[in-house]
């Protein structure tokens, strides 16, 4: 390398493209989830009804849910009382509101208590608390 001319961290390809689309096809992201946002209606008589009605174009995305390491201030015994998970979106969406909830596959409903994504662009994760172990319509 001549001198003078330097090779920052950070710049040029540092990831393949195609990784994302390898992980699918390999089914690393074997489950998939629904983020619902809560809506409300007024009834006839003047009070409000709530309901939870699916975000458009996030329907149906591609996920693999993980347990919760335990870390300082977060003991295994903790995770295993709060059912605490961490879902992995298989592409990044920085527009996800806490304010949701997820809704696995499977029927399971997690309150979400954090959202982070990469700094490149490739996954989202979600942190999330169960709130019901299977749907039950109303809640």
């Amino acid at each position: 390398m001549p001198i003078g001319s330097s090779n920052r961290v950070g710049y040029g390809k540092i990831a393949d493209p195609g990784l994302m689309s390898e992980l699918l096809q390999q089914k690393w992201f074997p489950q998939t989830c629904t983020f619902e946002r809560k809506t409300e209606s007024r009834l006839p008589m003047g009070g409000l009804s709530y309901a939870w009605a699916n975000v458009t174009d996030f329907v149906d995305l591609p996920c693999r849910k993980f347990d919760r390491l335990p870390h300082e201030g977060r003991t295994l015994e903790i995770i295993e009382e709060e059912k605490f998970w961490s879902v992995m979106l298989a592409s990044y969406y920085p527009n996800i509101d806490p304010a949701w909830r997820l809704v696995m596959d499977t029927g399971e409903i997690y309150d979400i208590e954090g959202v982070d994504g990469d700094s490149l662009h490739l996954y989202t994760v979600v942190v999330c608390r169960i709130f019901s172990p299977v749907a039950q319509p109303g809640v």
